[in-house]
């Protein structure tokens, strides 16, 4: 059974007597890990929500790149990892650390990792503004967007950023079924120039925001001290998920520690979602091209697929495809037109092409050829990083065996920008049955990575872990943001027990699910059930009631509420984080 989180248990009158069996909040020690040297810096401490791994375990670790940036060739990841450890409390926590670090951490330092100094003066303090709010931070998920580049006369403007950003996120598609897990906060601090650097040298800016060249792709972080410092001003428990949103209207971002975009309304949502989706979800890329590939919508063979539970019966088997050819070219179009040779299988009947461009607004700007014939496609009207596609699904109109050649050309605009072409892929499909291309079919899809070598997804195109430009995640993602967030939180937020002469009532509060949720955001099929147990024997006739009474000769007794939540998002809940249990006893009168 599970024990759940602390809550607020309110009791009047001499008949109640509470003795809740309680799990408190975990101990989180956040670190940067070099593992070739096996060096530790401390960068948080203190108190989190529960964990609720710690039931099987005395410490959970969590481990991911620093930073990570999935927008140039392939990735560029640092060798520096963010490391959480949640202990039962910080002397479990502390001794796992000594084990990873190999030395020693100075215990008097703990907790004063995070320096309230700021350099150069640049923030005199951080404004808070609540843009979701669900419920108490200790237990909810907290997102926290901050923004860089933004001047003193820019602060509605990164507000009404923050809260558009938010509002797609949690209002659109893609998470907002886990809505009642989350709360979103945005903290402004007036930087002293506006925009962010270009060519390696960040502008003066609260945190320092900067592009390594011009290209649009990985922005990075200069000052991650003064960022970790903002989202500790939120106060306890609230930094869980801290978010660098650019001044600049333009693609780019990085994922890691922080999940960085940028305000751009063509892109900046594309890539904040992809990048908070690994932070939220245990998932690799699905995209091919990239070089990390686990988690819960990877599989190694079709052997073990951890998504087996979403397929039809019979139909595990690999979807017929292959890689014809991947590039990142970053390659610039003023400079002359970029052509690649790849070579087409006749066994497979229908291809797909996709690429992605910027400073390409119009068909004037750009042209497309496949074998020397125009390819169509739609213009954006703006000079954004753009996601061309072309799908060939006619089984009779194959690229046929040999080589081919693709080609992009561009013609200079007047506005100097750059015309960039960043990547190509063309893949091949095999004809039906052998492939299915419906996007939200489950199946077993071959992914290549950066060397050419396979591993299975979930989808075709349903995800936005493959698809940057698709709004949702497909359904084994899902049902693992479910996991995840719930692993953080207790469905339980509170019990109630009142006493009025000779009558016990008991009620219990519950997250806002099911009939709780409101009435735009509910999800058909989704409900709270909830079992009454007293001196270890379940009372059914209280079956899915949230409030229950009697005298107090029939209410004496210890007590045990469970809540598990039920959706159709989840199939799987295999260490049971979607329930809930509480504890506690009421004593006869005096």
């Amino acid at each position: 059974m599970y024990v759940g989180a602390l809550r607020w248990m309110l009791c009047v009158g001499l008949l109640a007597r509470v003795n809740a069996s309680i799990n408190p909040p975990s101990y989180r020690l956040a670190l940067e890990f070099e593992p070739a040297s096996q060096s530790c810096a401390v960068v948080a401490s203190g108190p989190s929500q529960l964990h609720k791994g710690l039931l099987d375990e005395a410490v959970v670790l969590v481990k991911r790149p620093l930073i990570v940036d999935r927008h140039g060739h392939g990735h560029s990841t640092s060798t520096s990892q963010y490391v959480e450890i949640f202990g039962r409390d910080h002397r479990a926590a502390l001794t796992k650390a000594v084990e990873l670090c190999g030395a020693p951490l100075v215990e008097s330092e703990i907790g004063l990792a995070v320096t309230d100094a700021i350099d150069d003066g640049l923030v005199d303090a951080f404004e808070i503004f609540e843009i979701v709010n669900s419920g108490p931070p200790e237990n909810r998920i907290d997102i926290v967007i901050m923004g860089d580049g933004y001047i003193a006369s820019e602060k509605m403007k990164f507000l009404d950023d923050a809260k558009r950003l938010a509002h797609d996120l949690f209002v659109g598609d893609t998470f907002k079924s886990v809505l009642p897990l989350l709360n979103v906060w945005a903290v402004y601090a007036a930087s002293n120039e506006s925009g962010i650097g270009v060519g390696g040298k960040p502008k003066n800016t609260t945190f320092g925001l900067y592009r390594d060249g011009t290209e649009l792709r990985g922005i990075y972080c200069s000052k991650m001290h003064v960022a970790r410092r903002a989202c500790k001003a939120i106060g306890p428990f609230a930094c869980d998920y801290p978010t660098l949103i650019a001044n600049d209207d333009f693609y780019g971002g990085l994922g890691g520690e922080f999940t960085i975009s940028t305000r751009s309304k063509t892109s900046g949502t594309i890539v904040l979602r992809h990048e908070l989706g690994h932070n939220l979800v245990e998932v690799g890329e699905e995209y091919d091209g990239g070089e990390v590939y686990e988690g819960v919508n990877s599989a190694l063979n079709i052997t073990r697929i951890p998504w087996a539970h979403w397929l039809h019966p019979g139909e595990v088997k690999e979807q017929k495809s292959e890689q014809a050819l991947h590039d990142y070219a970053w390659h610039d179009l003023t400079t002359g037109a970029y052509r690649k040779v790849f070579h087409s299988d006749s066994s497979f009947g229908r291809w797909f092409i996709r690429a992605s461009a910027s400073g390409v607004p119009d068909k004037q700007s750009l042209q497309v050829l496949l074998d020397g014939r125009e390819l169509d496609w739609v213009e954006t009207g703006n000079d954004d990083r753009c996601f061309l596609e072309w799908v060939q699904l006619d089984e009779t109109k194959p690229l046929g065996q040999g080589f081919h050649v693709i080609e992009f050309k561009s013609t200079p605009k007047e506005n100097g920008r750059p015309q960039q072409l960043c990547h190509i892929e063309v893949l091949q499909y095999g004809n039906e049955p052998d492939f299915t291309w419906e996007p939200d079919y489950i199946g077993a899809f071959p992914t290549f990575d950066s060397r050419g070598q396979k591993t299975i997804r979930p989808t075709n195109e349903g995800c936005l872990m493959r698809n940057m430009s698709r709004p949702t995640l497909c359904k084994p993602c899902v049902e693992g943001l479910w996991r995840s967030l719930m692993s953080r939180v207790d469905l339980i937020e509170s019990v109630k027990i009142m006493t009025s002469k000779d009558e016990v009532s008991v009620s219990l509060r519950t997250m806002h699910f099911g009939k709780f949720r409101e009435d735009r955001n509910r999800i058909v099929g989704e409900e709270l059930k909830v079992s009454w147990y007293r001196d270890n024997v379940r009372l059914p006739q209280f079956d899915d009631e949230f409030s229950v009474s009697g005298t107090s000769e029939h209410m004496w007794g210890n007590w045990a509420i469970e809540v598990e939540l039920l959706t159709p998002e989840v199939r799987s809940d295999p260490n049971g984080y979607l329930k809930s249990e509480t504890y506690f006893s009421i004593g006869r009168g005096q």
